[in-house]
């Protein structure tokens, strides 16, 4: 066994696991952006690169099983999924099941897209413009992501019901107005200020915003929050309060596909038992 970052790994996935490094929860399986080149960099961080996707399927040569990947967490969350409400460790349990709009690249330190093909802001800092990447899709065939499902999803993380940390940034960001988020068309929208919001980058390579489907929680209404859909490299299986959740890969996912086919995140509150767990083999990972 060996640390992982602030992570027990089991040594039977050690080296696998190595190569498939990224940052964020269950992120050292899902997978780094794909390829992108955002048109705003941090300040101060130079020319913007892109980031190369990290992870590839096993060789031949290993003997990891890729079947599936248990990782031991200190609790799985609330299971609430609502768009609203799925905020705080959810937010953390729903990474690979979801893209952001931009990331922060973990080896150049520079905001990559995800969501977003690209970015820019205005000079006067109180307009930010974002074009979508083409063509992602939905899982369970919900279509691909337009502006109107990022509205959707923004308009619900500032919302009153919300609990999502970033709500303040979020609303700063469009006047605490929806109308300010323009839809220019199905792949670019805008957000207007009447003050300027510099930061809003920090927030969403941090912090995220996890876009889901707006045509999806319109169709099934309050079955849509039982049974979550995202955009990203994992899809919702189930999930048992207090026990686990249990993801699929995404085969179709339009990054790079993660090399285990199943991941289970699963709850053991107390560190020392997940300690033990991931000695013993019961789990790959312990965080």
């Amino acid at each position: 066994m060996a640390r992982f970052g602030f992570w027990r790994v089991h040594s039977s996935v050690r080296g696998q696991l190595a190569r498939l490094a990224c940052v964020g929860l269950v992120l050292a399986v899902s997978g780094c952006a794909a390829d992108a080149t955002p048109s705003h960099a941090p300040q101060g961080s130079g020319a913007a690169a892109g980031a190369s996707a990290a992870t590839s399927a096993p060789s031949a040569t290993t003997s990891v099983d890729t079947s599936q990947l248990v990782v031991d967490v200190s609790t799985v969350g609330s299971n609430i999924w609502s768009v609203a409400k799925s905020g705080d460790v959810m937010e953390q349990v729903g990474i690979g099941l979801y893209d952001p709009l931009i990331v922060v690249d973990p080896k150049t330190r520079q905001y990559v897209g995800q969501l977003a093909a690209s970015w820019s802001l205005s000079p006067d800092g109180t307009t930010w413009d974002f074009k979508l990447r083409p063509n992602v899709q939905f899982h369970d065939g919900w279509g691909t992501v337009t502006s109107a499902d990022v509205k959707y999803t923004w308009e619900q993380w500032i919302g009153p019901d919300s609990d999502h940390s970033p709500l303040l940034m979020l609303s700063q960001a469009v006047d605490g107005n929806m109308n300010n988020f323009e839809i220019v068309n199905d792949l670019e929208f805008k957000l207007h200020t009447t003050h300027p919001v510099v930061l809003l980058e920090n927030v969403l390579g941090i912090s995220g915003l996890q876009v889901t489907s707006k045509k999806y929680h319109d169709q099934m209404g309050a079955a849509a929050d039982l049974h979550p859909i995202g955009t990203g490299p994992w899809k919702y299986v189930s999930s048992t309060p207090g026990v686990n959740i249990v993801f699929d890969r995404n085969d179709s996912y339009w990054g790079t596909v993660p090399a285990f086919k199943r991941l289970i995140l699963q709850e053991v509150a107390d560190a020392s038992a997940r300690l033990v767990q991931v000695q013993s083999g019961a789990a790959e990972i312990g965080r």
